[in-house]
């Protein structure tokens, strides 16, 4: 299946952070780092139940350089603040935007990548026959940002939309498009990506390399 995106959003919590809570002033022997191991390429699960992707790699990359032992463990996304907030391990590096809500329980590091967020469709859908040009908008700039959404509107009217549940993509959505479209919530991105190819939804709401 061919992905066409309709429209690339750059949003305010388009920046992803290495998240911790606040770890002593003495430097830490060992490190745990929890990853949810199904959004690649960021962060995926091998065939032989290892955790790979972006963010593995650099989380090594970081670890060697700090001399730190790391080890890490696959947490559910629901799961990964509130697991981290009663201590279960001390880092998450699973494509996590930063955001002021998320900021009152975590710490964040300087955000290590920007991945704007963007409608998806089949390419051989009714949608993807319109040879629409992906259209960039920055959501700090509320004047142009509603304009191109009311554009989008008509096109999604009354379709199903699939997002990742307890995501900011999944707030966007409920903000901007509740009363445009119908919208799925499913448990991981690979979920999602599977009904579209299905065509049991119309289109999904995602990061773009997601």
């Amino acid at each position: 299946m061919k992905i066409r995106h309709l429209a690339a959003i750059a949003t305010a919590f388009g920046m992803l952070g290495f998240i911790h809570t606040a770890l002593a002033q003495e430097a830490p022997k060992a490190i745990t780092i929890a990853s949810e191991g199904a959004y690649a390429p960021w962060n995926f699960t091998t065939a032989d139940g290892k955790l790979d992707g972006f963010e593995i790699e650099l989380a090594n990359n970081l670890c060697a350089r700090m001399k730190v032992e790391c080890t890490f463990i696959a947490q559910d996304w629901d799961g990964l603040i509130p697991s981290l907030t009663v201590g279960k391990f001390d880092v998450i590096m699973a494509g996590m935007f930063i955001t002021p809500k998320r900021l009152e329980v975590m710490d964040f590091t300087q955000p290590y990548a920007v991945d704007p967020g963007g409608f998806a469709v089949a390419k051989d859908s009714e949608f993807g026959k319109l040879g629409l040009s992906t259209e960039k908008f920055d959501m700090g700039d509320e004047a142009a940002s509603r304009a191109a959404i009311e554009r989008l509107k008509p096109l999604l009217k009354d379709k199903v939309v699939g997002v990742q549940a307890a995501t900011t993509m999944l707030e966007f959505l409920k903000k901007y498009f509740a009363d445009t479209v119908e919208i799925r919530e499913y448990k991981t991105t690979e979920q999602h990506d599977l009904d579209l190819a299905a065509g049991r939804i119309d289109a999904l709401f995602a990061q773009q390399t997601a």
